[in-house]
């Protein structure tokens, strides 16, 4: 993956997640440790590049991230259906980073579209993006824990 792919994908990260209240974040461009994972978003990504931008909250993650979510948000996160909201903020959250690396792509004439975003819960949870021509992952590290993001994309033109 060239690197002004990947390297717009953790900016893109860095600058959403700063913009909803996350401040003081480090990223590491090393995949995050293997942890139980609970909760994975993923978000296709067609145009001239297809594949997947995936997010991983290991265990206890998700509650910790949305909760500073509401808070940097002004909202009441309790919800009688925690889960589900937990999923629907994670979900949008990856749609906005997404979103916003497809834009900065856009930029450097590299044209890209997102599909709707997919959030999975439970125990064991395994990611499998076989058909990527290049996957490379990082970390976003905050007061909330540790959020893995993984980028597996494939050049169309040359799919």
């Amino acid at each position: 993956m060239e690197t002004y792919v990947r390297s717009t994908f953790i900016s893109a990260a860095k600058l959403v997640l700063d913009e909803i209240g996350f401040r003081g974040l480090s990223v590491d461009e090393i995949p995050a440790a293997d942890a139980s994972i609970e909760i994975v978003a993923a978000v296709g990504i067609v145009g001239d590049l297809k594949g997947h931008f995936v997010m991983i909250f290991g265990k206890g993650v998700p509650e910790r991230f949305v909760d500073a979510l509401s808070i940097h948000l002004g909202m009441d996160g309790d919800d009688g259906d925690a889960i589900r909201y937990r999923k629907a903020a994670i979900g949008e959250i990856a749609n906005q980073i997404s979103g916003r690396a497809a834009a900065l792509l856009g930029e450097r004439k590299t044209d890209c579209m997102i599909t709707p975003p997919t959030v999975i819960a439970g125990t064991g949870v395994e990611t499998s993006l076989p058909e990527s021509d290049d996957r490379n992952a990082f970390s976003v590290h905050g007061d909330f824990g540790e959020l893995g993001c993984i980028i597996a994309l494939k050049s169309a033109k040359t799919a």
